[in-house]
């Protein structure tokens, strides 16, 4: 990993941290912004992961229904403990995928 790589980092790491702030009690206006970050990481995670293996696999669905769950423009409204519970599960999933990706040494794909 060289540093011109790092930045890449965030793609992974920025949406989960963001999702563990989450649960605290915070202005509505965050969760806009968290859902338009995971929104944005999720897609581009689908197209990176639909690239690199060539067609559909588990990846691919698990961040697309991230990406529809967390979408900016179609709010779908759950109570705080459900969001709670989605916005854990969000963040384990970023950062699974990213232990992954360094463990198979495909961090940096063909992408």
């Amino acid at each position: 990993m060289t540093k011109e790589n790092l930045p890449l980092l965030a793609i992974w790491l920025v949406p989960a941290i963001l999702s563990i702030i989450a649960l605290a009690n915070l202005p509505y206006g965050y969760y806009q912004f968290l859902r338009i970050v995971v929104c944005i990481a999720a897609g581009y995670l689908t197209y990176r992961e639909y690239k690199l293996k060539n067609g559909l696999n588990a990846w691919v669905i698990i961040f697309s229904l991230l990406a529809i769950l967390f979408n900016p423009f179609i709010s779908i409204h759950l109570t705080r403990a459900v969001w709670a519970f989605f916005n854990v599960v969000c963040a384990a999933i970023f950062i699974v995928h990213l232990i992954i990706q360094i463990r198979k040494n495909n961090f940096f794909g063909k992408i």
